[in-house]
């Protein structure tokens, strides 16, 4: 199991994505921030897609 916390990628948020895999915690974690933060959506809108995956992998944390 992976996670990946709003507050690990800088946002006052309590919301933690969690998956079975990197690739589904990455999913839910956009999907709550697009529809929880979506100033800060706007705010990478411009970052190269690598970029932003890049960023929240290296944020990812696994569950033991």
């Amino acid at each position: 199991m992976f996670k990946l916390a709003c507050k690990d990628l800088g946002a006052d948020c309590d919301f933690e994505a969690q998956g079975a895999t990197k690739e589904e915690a990455m999913e839910m974690m956009m999907k709550h921030a697009t529809e929880a933060h979506p100033e800060k959506m706007e705010e990478m809108k411009d970052m190269p897609e690598a970029e932003v995956s890049a960023m929240m992998m290296g944020k990812m944390q696994e569950m033991a």
